[in-house]
């Protein structure tokens, strides 16, 4: 899942997202990227429409019906969406991420600190990213948080210091 669009979407650029998108594996972070946009109504539209094609499957799925179900109000489904796909999310630190970002815009509290822990622990480490998404916005004021984001960062540092030492820079072609 990291890509161009992707990137956008953790910098909050969302028109960037939906530029950069394009229409290739087009099922859920174009419709976050709506979402976050206000622009409910079509986000909905779609992922009803790619959900009736049975097309996303494990992660994908459980994330878009999670993010389908919040938009329709109905914020059981959306957590109970969350649950069913736990499988799958646990091997993926980005989907984890956004299951962080539903259960923390329905104000289910721990089980997003839970899911954000989680994905750290795997190596989602922008914690720029979370201190910045609208919809942490319920997770901020918590000590947890507080703790979880300065992790986050302190790993972060870890990874680009131990990049460099190894000649990352080099190997990629910025030096």
């Amino acid at each position: 899942m990291t890509s161009v669009p992707h990137t956008y979407f953790l910098l909050g650029d969302y028109v960037n997202t939906l530029d950069s998108y394009g229409k290739k594996g087009a099922y859920y972070l174009d419709c976050a990227a709506l979402a976050a946009m206000g622009e409910n109504a079509i986000a909905l539209s779609k992922l009803r429409e790619r959900e009736q094609s049975g097309g996303a499957t494990g992660s994908v799925q459980g994330i878009m019906c999670s993010l389908r179900a919040y938009l329709e109000g109905n914020w059981n489904e959306s957590s109970d969406a969350i649950t069913s796909a736990d499988v799958f999310f646990r091997r993926d630190p980005e989907t984890l991420y956004y299951s962080a970002r539903h259960l923390a815009r329905m104000n289910h509290t721990e089980q997003a600190i839970s899911a954000l822990s989680a994905a750290i622990d795997r190596g989602f480490l922008c914690a720029s990213a979370v201190s910045r998404d609208p919809w942490f916005a319920s997770l901020r004021p918590l000590p947890r948080f507080v703790e979880l984001m300065k992790e986050a960062e302190r790993r972060r540092r870890e990874t680009h210091a131990a990049f460099l030492a190894a000649g990352g820079e080099q190997v990629i072609g910025v030096a």
